[in-house]
């Protein structure tokens, strides 16, 4: 029922890329966690040598984002009802493991989950991305910033309007399947659970606390792959936030 409903707080998803900080949002999205991980798996990499025509660049950057969703499909849904190991996920030793898959001549031919600490025996299943998303950032003459992903899951959610406002659907964001290989799938419907979503309101900071970018994006599962995306751009390959953002797959 409605009445049953509660908004949470939930806690901020912060890490570091380079000498940035970065915050994203946590569980049950999954955004914030996902472009952590995609980031630091390629920190080692000297993106900005390689520069944004590079396909060794590109090849990287497709291969840590192959790593990051397999670990996301695996382990994170609503953290009301499973443990979701955010420490392990981005746990320096862990990442550097799942970078040291990378490689800069061939491409990793069978992605799997990790095993971080933590984690429960992984389990995946597909789900079905639907239109629906806006995705905003501003900032005021104040300094204060914001960065907000909404989404009703379709082009009109639920296809029920209460005074004027579309009510979402959201159902489809969780795991088609509720188990595979004789083991549930974290991101499983339950009653009252909250479905895992790709939302990725990111603000990242300078070494001088300043707040550098405001960033998010639409597009379903895509979402979080199309933030690190323009974040390399912005901070590796020192482009605009506008082509950064509009910079597609070369």
């Amino acid at each position: 029922e409605i009445t049953q409903y509660q908004a949470k707080d939930r806690e901020p998803i912060c890490g570091t890329y380079r000498v940035y900080k970065i915050c994203g949002m946590g569980p049950p999205s999954s955004g914030g966690i996902t472009v952590l991980m995609i980031l630091k798996q390629l920190e080692r990499f000297d993106l900005a040598a390689m520069g944004r025509n590079s396909p060794i660049a590109w090849h990287l950057f497709a291969d840590s984002q192959r790593l990051a969703y397999a670990d996301r499909d695996a382990y994170i849904a609503d953290p009301d009802y499973i443990s979701v190991p955010i420490a392990g996920l981005l746990d320096p030793t862990y990442l550097a493991t799942r970078s040291a898959l990378l490689s800069e001549r061939v491409s990793i031919q069978h992605i799997a989950p990790g095993r971080p600490a933590g984690a429960p025996k992984p389990t995946t299943a597909p789900a079905k991305d639907d239109p629906g998303t806006t995705s905003l950032a501003v900032a005021d003459s104040q300094g204060n910033v914001v960065s907000v992903t909404t989404t009703v899951n379709g082009y009109f959610g639920s296809g029920i309007a209460v005074d004027g406002y579309m009510l979402n659907n959201e159902l489809p964001d969780f795991d088609a399947n509720p188990a595979r290989n004789d083991f549930l799938v974290a991101n499983r419907v339950e009653g009252g659970k909250r479905p895992r979503s790709s939302m990725a309101p990111t603000i990242v900071y300078g070494p001088d606390g300043k707040v550098r970018i405001a960033i998010g994006a639409a597009g379903g599962a895509t979402i979080s792959a199309q933030v690190a995306k323009a974040l390399v751009g912005v901070l590796d390959w020192k482009m605009s936030a506008q082509d950064a953002i509009a910079m597609g797959l070369i």
